[in-house]
């Protein structure tokens, strides 16, 4: 499934309120109606903001002449669209500067890539939510570790959340509620969507989307340069696997896991093969390298689980010649062995 970035939001963490049925203390959210998202416009830009400035200066803790140079970008970002009536960027360069310049100092906020699927995407342009002159990024890089999903509905400017009617009581019903420690949804995409197609026509009247949210700037990232670089890897295979990675959401997840757990989950298929069977497969297929002297791959762990999803995300694109050569090729015959 191809996905596209609709925007980022800084979003201020929030305490979870008792009628919410999940269990967890906070909650992430790119709804206004559960998590403040920063700038407020209304304190910083709409006309009559000034009334309530002020106080936004101090709660961000700037000083006069800083908040005055945010009052600034903020009127830049709108000139040049890369920022929406919703708080929602269009640009990640100018939401990442933004985050670390002004918001520094609301430790629970968070900068939040926000991915559909191409085709939920297209719903939110096609019914001209955002209106006739919406953006949406043109920049599809991913820039964020996974966090989870969210079930949104746009509406009068803005998303409201699942969460703002209780509707994850009509979710789970009697199920498990699989979340993280922000109340963020751990489910596949696929299942996001069924949950979605659950409350649609309850709740507020809005079409109930699947969204994936990423922590900006997240940690998987940095840990796959790590690996690259253990690996020998050069720039251009970082950033073309990581364009690769977020393009497969199951994948990525996987290999999140792997990076905070040092384990594969080993749940997502392709053509019946999962990432340790690649992984059982290049080790006996890297004896032949051993045999030969060329002990990279034994003596470089680092590199055996890099191309391990490499191999793995390359079979998601064409699996027929990876397939062949797992069910035909042997680590103990190459040619030239016995020369």
């Amino acid at each position: 499934m191809e996905f596209r970035t609709i925007g980022y939001y800084i979003v201020e963490l929030t305490t979870k309120p008792e009628f919410i049925a999940l269990d967890c203390e906070t909650l992430l959210s790119i709804s206004p109606c559960i998590c403040d998202v920063h700038p407020d416009l209304g304190a910083c830009f709409w006309v009559g903001h000034e009334k309530t400035s002020a106080k936004y200066q101090s709660r961000l803790g700037l000083s006069g002449p800083a908040f005055l140079q945010l009052e600034e970008e903020v009127a830049r970002l709108f000139a040049s669209r890369r920022i929406d009536v919703d708080g929602r960027f269009t640009d990640f360069e100018a939401a990442l500067h933004f985050y670390r310049s002004y918001i520094g100092n609301v430790k629970a906020a968070k900068l939040v890539q926000v991915r559909m699927s191409v085709e939920d995407a297209k719903l939110l342009t096609e019914e001209d939510l955002w209106g006739q002159n919406a953006q949406l990024p043109k920049e599809q890089a991913l820039h964020g570790t996974p966090l989870g999903g969210e079930l949104v509905g746009f509406d009068g400017g803005s998303f409201h959340s699942y969460l703002c009617n209780g509707l994850e009581k009509t979710i789970f019903q009697s199920r498990s509620r699989h979340i993280n420690a922000c109340g963020v949804l751990q489910y596949t995409y696929s299942e996001l969507t069924a949950f979605a197609d659950k409350i649609q026509g309850q709740g507020e009247p809005v079409n109930w989307q699947p969204c994936l949210l990423y922590d900006c700037p997240g940690d998987l990232y940095g840990w796959i340069g790590q690996l690259c670089k253990n690996s020998g890897k050069d720039t251009a295979f970082l950033e073309d696997f990581w364009h690769r990675l977020g393009e497969s959401s199951a994948l990525l997840w996987e290999m999140d896991y792997f990076r905070q757990h040092g384990d594969f989950k080993a749940e997502t298929e392709v053509a019946g093969y999962t990432v340790v069977d690649v992984m059982v497969w290049q080790i006996d297929h890297f004896k032949s390298h051993m045999d030969r002297g060329e002990y990279d791959m034994r003596e470089n762990p680092d590199c055996m689980v890099l191309m391990a999803f490499d191999t793995m995300l390359r079979m998601q694109a064409s699996p027929e010649p990876y397939v062949q050569a797992m069910q035909l090729e042997t680590g103990t015959d190459y040619e030239g062995k016995y020369r």
